[in-house]
């Protein structure tokens, strides 16, 4: 047991960093679509792109009609990279405190994306569009489903809440070595 720890002890910062980077990425990324009408795809940050033959009036039309919900967790995603990137420096490490106090940081921003994904995933349409799209639709199910970029951004939320967790047990665990 003790040497899968210690072959997977190296990695766990450099994930964590990785992880901030793709939350990042999928803050911008496809959170809502629908392949009935026109084919809409939504980004976190209020992008619009339509497939149908008349896309630029509706990419027009809907882009003043959305919100940026991706922005929420834009934010959170910098936070875990530039804490994480702290804990992987080796003369940052040495501290425990530090490094339970950066872990703590990562942990919430993790929590608070993981969470706000999940309120996003619940109903997208609500959180990309303006109310007055919504009450304009009137659909007996739901206006989008959600993309791939906003459950990217859940599950990664999630990972990263318990990686640093994890990771900061670890290191606290192992004391000053020169091993970590």
């Amino acid at each position: 047991m003790n040497s899968v720890v210690d072959r997977v002890r190296p990695f766990l910062w450099p994930a964590l960093v990785i992880a901030g980077v793709v939350i990042v990425g999928c803050s911008q990324a496809t959170w809502g679509f629908s392949d009935e009408g026109i084919g809409l795809r939504i980004t976190g940050l209020g992008g619009v792109d339509a497939t149908a033959a008349d896309s630029a009036d509706a990419q027009a039309f809907f882009a003043d009609q959305t919100h940026r919900p991706g922005l929420i967790t834009l934010i959170p995603g910098v936070v875990i990279f530039l804490a994480a990137t702290l804990c992987w420096w080796k003369p940052f490490r040495a501290n425990r405190i530090a490094v339970a106090v950066a872990a703590g940081i990562i942990v919430a921003a993790g929590v608070a994306t993981a969470v706000w994904a999940g309120v996003v995933v619940a109903d997208p349409a609500r959180k990309l569009f303006d109310a007055n799209v919504i009450d304009a639709v009137d659909l007996p199910g739901p206006i989008l489903s959600p993309g791939w970029g906003l459950i990217t951004t859940l599950v990664v939320g999630v990972i990263t809440a318990i990686g640093a967790v994890i990771a900061a047990l670890l290191r606290w665990r192992q004391g000053v070595s020169p091993a970590q």
